[in-house]
């Protein structure tokens, strides 16, 4: 396994989503999401909102490159954050 830091922004429905389950909701979407890729997540830290580009970094841990472009993708594919 590899561990990978991965920066991103929440886009107006992943603010919408936040707002709705709180960032434990938002936490248990990126787990399953690096589960489903084939890692796991090792954490989640949010930097605020409107203070720069980027919103929260995550930890994980995937197998390889294609398994992080995979993560990409199912977390972009979900119009809720930008990474």
């Amino acid at each position: 396994m590899s561990t990978y830091l991965i920066t991103g922004a929440y886009t107006a429905d992943g603010v919408a989503g936040l707002a709705k389950e709180g960032a434990v909701g938002r936490e248990q979407v990126i787990a399953g999401l690096t589960k489903h890729s084939g890692g796991s997540l090792i954490s989640v830290y949010g930097v605020g909102v409107g203070g720069g580009d980027d919103h929260f970094f995550v930890i994980v841990d995937v197998p390889n490159g294609d398994n992080l472009v995979a993560l990409w993708m199912a977390v972009e594919s979900t119009g809720a954050a930008t990474v």
